[in-house]
C-alpha cells in the first residue's frame, strides 16, 4: 500500500517532521490522513476553497504565520511533548540565499 492510500485510509496518525521545513508538507498530508477535502478545510478556515489550494501549490509559502496555526488546529493537530527548538550552526546570508 502506497503513502497516499495509507493517509487516505486514515492510516496515519502521526507526521514525524525531521525540520521546520517539513512542516508544509505535514500539513498537506494530515489534511488529507483526516479524510478532509481542500474546501473543507477552507470551509473551517473561512476562505475559498482556491485560498487552501494555492497554500498547497505552493507549500504554505505565501501564507502567515497565524494563519499556519489556524490549519495546525483545523485539522486537530497537537504535539505529544514540547517542540525544542536547538540551535546548531548558524548559516552565513549566502547560505541563506542558496537555500531560497
Amino acid at each position: 500500500m502506497g503513502a497516499y492510500e495509507k493517509l487516505h485510509l486514515g492510516k496515519t496518525r502521526e507526521m514525524v517532521l525531521a525540520s521546520v521545513e517539513d512542516l508544509p508538507k505535514a500539513l498537506i498530508r494530515a489534511r488529507i490522513a483526516a479524510g478532509m477535502t481542500q474546501e473543507g478545510l477552507a470551509q473551517r478556515l473561512g476562505v475559498k476553497p482556491q485560498q487552501v489550494q494555492r497554500y498547497e501549490a505552493t507549500e504554505y509559502e505565501s501564507a502567515s504565520f497565524a494563519r499556519i496555526v489556524k490549519v495546525v488546529h483545523a485539522l486537530g493537530l497537537t504535539t505529544p511533548k514540547p517542540v525544542r527548538l536547538v540551535r546548531g550552526n548558524v548559516p552565513s546570508a549566502d547560505q541563506l540565499n542558496t537555500r531560497a
